[in-house]
């Protein structure tokens, strides 16, 4: 198993960071908003070490991750990881989406069929969409400091 990785990838108008473990098959986890790439630490490591690459995601305003919040939609968040994929020439990709990273995950298999495998949604609400542009609870999410592991 390849060890951890961390890479900032060129998106979009943004800069995601994003954490890799493992090598094979793409998983692309995405957490919570607010939440960062130390989020899913544990699974990544479970899943590298049964043969497949994870790729954690760090959405806009998390972490490393740099970009403009003003008027994002979930689609654009979906972009940018989309844009990731793209960058490390790997998908299609299974994607596993947490709460809001659930929001994500659907809207890249909406807009991006051809880069997603399948669809594993986690603690997914939806029955109310989200106002778009995102909003104030969004930017408050992501205005939370996380030092990479501890966000619960």
């Amino acid at each position: 198993m390849r060890l951890q990785q961390h890479r900032n990838i060129e998106v979009s108008g943004a800069t995601l960071e994003c954490t890799l473990y493992g090598s094979g098959t793409p998983v692309v986890l995405l957490a919570n908003a607010g939440c960062s790439t130390g989020y899913f630490c544990d699974l990544a490591r479970v899943l590298a070490a049964g043969g497949l690459q994870t790729i954690s995601v760090n959405m806009r305003g998390v972490g490393e991750s740099r970009g403009s919040l003003d008027g994002i939609t979930t689609h654009d968040l979906a972009a940018d990881v989309a844009g990731v994929l793209e960058a490390l020439d790997c998908g299609p990709a299974h994607l596993v989406g947490h709460a809001f990273g659930n929001r994500v995950a659907r809207c890249l298999a909406a807009d991006r069929p051809s880069l997603v495998r399948s669809v594993t949604l986690l603690a997914a609400g939806g029955l109310i969409a989200p106002s778009y542009p995102i909003g104030t609870d969004f930017l408050k999410a992501t205005a939370v400091k996380m030092n990479g592991s501890d966000c619960v």
